[in-house]
């Protein structure tokens, strides 16, 4: 799961998004007690990790990069965040990892 993924989930759980309070708080990566899963969250660690993705998302749009196996025509390929280096997809208008802006040229 992407951090972005991450945090989106752990906003609907902690929000009530489509009902779902409480639905993820046994595998929430925000969880911090054990015992007691009701609004266990440690919200202030969720809210740091929604403003990391939002300011990269304000950063002016870097190039992907793409990266290649290095066999020849018929060698595989695919793209990069510019930023974090996870994989991204020619559709992706940012990293889903890390949020950072992507352009295609």
């Amino acid at each position: 799961m992407t951090d972005r993924e991450k945090i989106i989930k752990a906003l609907e759980c902690r929000l009530d998004i489509n009902g779902s309070k409480y639905k993820y708080c046994l595998t929430c990566d925000y969880r911090h007690d054990i015992d007691h899963c009701q609004w266990a969250c440690q919200t202030d660690g969720i809210l740091e990790d929604a403003l990391v993705l939002l300011k990269a998302q304000e950063q002016e749009p870097r190039d992907a990069i793409v990266v290649s196996n290095g066999i020849g025509m018929s060698g595989g390929w695919w793209f990069q965040c510019p930023s974090c280096k996870m994989e991204i997809e020619p559709r992706d208008r940012y990293c889903k990892s890390c949020g950072q802006a992507v352009k295609w040229e």
